[in-house]
C-alpha cells in the first residue's frame, strides 16, 4: 500500500475557499466557528467546524471525500469513516480539540501515525495526512488557541501542551496530554538560562529527578518523564487536581476531624516510606502539600 500511496502526486499549497462538500457545512459567522480545516490540495475544500463533533471519510460521514477530491488509487487508501475531529470537555471544565483515527490504513498527525481507535489532542498548526505520513491533506487551525508556544519536537511527540496551570520564578508549569491515551500529566518548565538559576539551582533540581525517579508511592507524586534540553528542563509529573491543603484551609477554615486524619495519615505513610530510603525531605509545609480529594 505504501508504493500505491507515494505515487499520488505532491501536495499544493494552503488554500482558503468559502466552497465545501456537502450541504451541512454552511458557510457560518466568523464568530462561530470555534476551528478550521485548511486544505493544502487543490481539490479539497476548507471545513469550517463549528458544530461539536465532525467525522471525515468518503462513505457515510459529514465530510465525504469523492472521485472529484483524489484520484482512484488514493481515493480507495481512504476509510469510509476515516478519522473524526471533535470537541471534548475534560474533567477539569477544560475543552480541547480531539482527533480520532478510525481508518484502516491510517490517519497521522504532523506525519505521526494516531492509530486505529486511539485520539490525540489537535493544536493550531497540526498537519493531517490520510493514510500515508506524505499525503497531506488539512492543516488545523483553532480560533480560540491564543497561548501557542514552541515547544522541543522530543516534548510534542510525546505529549501535547495546553494551558498554564501556574508559574514562579524560574518557569511555570503546564497541562499536557500524553499522545493516543490522553492521559493528563503536568509539566514543569524551568529556564536555564534564567539569571536567578544559578549552578546549584540545577545540581539541586537534577537532584531532585533521580530522587523521584527512584521513588514509587501512592501518597508521592510521581515523575513520569524528563526531557533536557540547552534552553529548558520539561519535568513531566502526576497532575494533582485537588490544589494545595494551604489554600484549602484558607478557604474553608478548619477541616472535619475524620478528614484531618486522613491527610495526617497519608503524609505520615509517605514520609515512613522516604526514611526507608534514607531520604529526609527537610521542607513539608501545607503549600506542598497537594490534595487528591
Amino acid at each position: 500500500m505504501e508504493n500505491i500511496i507515494n505515487s499520488q502526486a505532491s501536495t499544493q499549497g494552503l488554500r482558503e475557499t468559502q466552497e465545501v462538500l456537502t450541504g451541512t457545512f454552511d458557510y457560518p459567522d466568523t464568530e462561530s466557528i470555534w476551528g478550521r480545516l485548511f486544505s493544502v490540495r487543490e481539490n479539497v475544500s476548507i471545513c469550517n467546524l463549528i458544530n461539536n463533533s465532525y467525522t471525515f471519510g468518503r462513505g457515510d460521514a459529514d465530510y465525504r471525500f469523492s472521485k472529484d477530491h483524489f484520484d482512484s488509487t488514493f481515493l480507495s487508501a481512504i476509510s469510509k469513516v476515516h478519522f473524526k475531529v471533535s470537541r471534548e470537555c475534560k474533567s477539569n471544565s477544560e475543552v480541547v480539540v480531539v482527533l480520532e483515527d478510525l481508518s484502516c490504513n491510517g490517519t497521522f498527525v504532523n506525519k505521526h501515525q494516531v492509530g486505529k481507535g486511539k485520539k490525540i489532542v489537535l493544536q493550531s498548526n497540526d498537519e493531517i495526512s490520510l493514510a500515508h505520513a506524505n499525503k497531506k491533506v488539512f492543516v488545523f487551525h483553532d480560533c480560540l488557541q491564543n497561548d501557542a508556544q514552541n515547544y522541543p519536537e522530543e516534548l510534542t511527540k510525546k505529549y501535547t501542551m495546553t494551558k498554564k496551570l501556574g508559574e514562579g520564578n524560574f518557569g511555570e508549569v503546564r497541562l499536557a496530554y500524553k499522545q493516543g491515551s490522553l492521559e493528563r500529566y503536568a509539566v514543569k518548565i524551568l529556564k536555564k538560562k534564567c539569571s536567578q538559576l544559578l549552578l546549584n539551582n540545577i545540581k539541586q533540581i537534577n537532584n531532585e529527578i533521580k530522587l523521584l525517579q527512584s521513588v514509587d508511592h501512592p501518597c508521592i507524586i510521581s515523575l513520569k518523564d524528563v526531557i533536557d534540553t540547552p534552553e529548558k528542563i520539561y519535568i513531566i509529573m502526576e497532575l494533582a487536581e485537588g490544589g494545595e491543603l494551604f489554600d484549602r484551609l484558607a478557604s474553608n477554615g478548619r477541616l472535619p476531624e475524620a478528614t484531618a486524619k486522613f491527610y495526617f495519615f497519608q503524609l505520615s505513610h509517605a514520609v515512613k516510606y522516604l526514611h526507608t530510603r534514607n531520604i529526609t525531605h527537610r521542607d513539608i509545609k501545607l503549600g506542598r502539600l497537594s490534595s487528591l480529594l
